[in-house]
């Protein structure tokens, strides 16, 4: 009998803070789930004499979402990026993918945003938790036309020019937030229980830290220091900055044959502070100083994490 083949084209990812929800265009996802089992030794034996669990099962998921908005989409925005956050800090988060893929319980630990020449702005979010999460058996029928999700994607031309990237002709822009954490773990109860089942919790911890990364060519490097770096960066509708960000590394590469040297400089901080931008570029300026905005920026509640 033929391996029937096993369609997922009517997933979805949703993501719950309690009191909303989030639904991404999701490229990929996978969840993995570890348990600590240590093996009794002894000496006269060549074998163990038993094995057993010694700590408490974790797990980790990671979902792959394109940068932009549609029908039937929440999209990556400068609210869902403050709610997670706040989430994560205050409780856990439910990750969902359905049908037949997985859920768990458990607070966010990075995110990623990058673009590049020949691609589409994509974010990465790492989620980390405690105990067993539900995982579903993969079945052969989940298989959907679609049509009612539509997205308008993040390209190359949906790159901010002005602010921190004044005079930069970048090729590849990366950032990552990460956000450590630390499992709080209590004697007594079932190490492998599932997540709602638990006493034990994940929180996150500060000193957080953000991270820039910048490629491209014909920019002077000498002209990007610390203060040429605090201005917005923009990837389509959302906005944000290092506020005491500082330049850690940057370097310049040329060779015979090359039209112009390439560039790549790092960025570091402990927070970020993200905006919403309602206009088709970035409208900033100040470039080596203190930014100010103009009205296309909403700036009202907005929370800088880690610093």
């Amino acid at each position: 009998m033929p391996i029937s083949r096993i369609a997922y084209f009517a997933q979805s990812g949703t993501i719950f803070n309690g009191t909303k929800q989030w639904t991404l265009p999701i490229s990929s996802a996978n969840i993995e789930v570890t348990r600590p089992i240590e093996a009794v030794t002894t000496f006269g034996q060549f074998g163990a004499l038993n094995t057993a669990q010694t700590n408490i099962t974790t797990c980790k998921s990671t979902l792959k979402t394109y940068l932009g908005s549609g029908n039937g989409i929440s999209g990556i925005s400068k609210n869902f990026i403050d709610e997670i956050i706040s989430g994560s800090q205050t409780g856990t988060l439910r990750i969902l993918v359905q049908p037949n893929g997985f859920q768990m319980y458990g607070i966010l630990t990075n995110l990623g945003l990058d673009i590049s020449l020949g691609g589409f702005g994509m974010c990465d979010l790492g989620f980390a938790g405690v105990g067993n999460p539900d995982i579903s058996n993969p079945i052969s029928t989940t298989i959907s036309s679609g049509g009612a999700l539509a997205i308008a994607p993040v390209t190359t031309m949906s790159i901010g020019s002005g602010g921190a990237m004044s005079g930069i002709y970048a090729t590849s822009l990366k950032f990552s937030y990460d956000l450590p954490t630390d499992t709080l773990g209590v004697l007594g109860e079932n190490p492998n229980a599932s997540q709602l089942s638990m006493q034990s919790t994940i929180a996150t911890k500060a000193p957080y830290k953000t991270t820039m990364s910048i490629e491209g060519f014909g920019i002077n490097l000498s002209g990007l220091l610390d203060n040429a770096v605090t201005g917005l960066f923009q990837i389509g509708e959302l906005a944000f900055n290092l506020p005491k960000g500082k330049v850690t590394s940057r370097s310049v590469s040329n060779a015979a044959g090359q039209v112009s040297a390439t560039f790549s400089m790092s960025l570091e901080d402990t927070s970020a502070t993200f905006y919403t931008a309602t206009g088709s570029g970035l409208y900033a300026y100040g470039i080596s100083g203190v930014t100010s905005y103009a009205q296309n920026f909403d700036q009202s509640n907005l929370p800088m994490y880690g610093g």
